[in-house]
């Protein structure tokens, strides 16, 4: 090969790079458009004031706070379109038990306290649906529902969407119970 066709696959070599440079800085930008909508913001500037103030709490290091922002968040991949964000907070709630339906496919499914992170069991609000004075039976079930929402709600790492309907319930129950 002489120095002249070298110098050619050099030039060429230089040439697919910078498309490969272009084509990396487009499928960043395309992945950052999306991300506020994969973690439930309208726009970027909600999801960056929302970043921003979880990174400046309890006076954290920058870095350090970036690491358990990588760690928390752990995105899914980028897809073509953006996916449409999932209901978040009281709306999630809501939308995974509802009137003692069945839980959100990604909601946790397990029945043990023993394993508070995928404690995914809702509480029956048919016991709280009552209207007028409860029936001996229906208060004792009452009761015991009601100690048991209590330990729901004294377990620790509880996913929220289910502690918040425990709560709920216990409010409710707590109601039912003083009359």
């Amino acid at each position: 090969m002489t120095f002249r066709q070298q110098l050619q696959q050099i030039r060429e070599q230089r040439e697919q790079i910078l498309r490969d440079e272009a084509a990396l800085q487009a499928e960043r930008t395309a992945a950052l458009a999306v991300l506020p909508a994969r973690f439930g913001f309208g726009d970027l500037d909600d999801f960056i004031k929302a970043v921003t103030g979880a990174c400046r709490k309890n006076g954290s290091s920058k870095e350090a706070t970036v690491r358990r922002v990588r760690c928390a968040a752990r995105p899914a991949p980028v897809a073509e379109s953006a996916p449409k964000a999932e209901p978040r907070g009281l709306a999630r709630a809501q939308a995974t038990t509802g009137d003692g339906a069945e839980p959100h496919p990604s909601a946790p499914a397990g029945t043990s306290l023993d394993d508070p992170a995928n404690f995914g069991l809702m509480p029956d609000f048919s016991l709280v649906a009552s209207v007028g004075p409860l029936a001996p039976e229906q208060r004792e079930r009452l009761a015991e529902a009601f100690g048991f929402a209590t330990r729901v709600l004294h377990t620790s790492r509880i996913p929220a969407a289910v502690w918040r309907e425990w709560r709920r319930f216990e409010k409710s129950a707590a109601e039912l119970l003083r009359q």
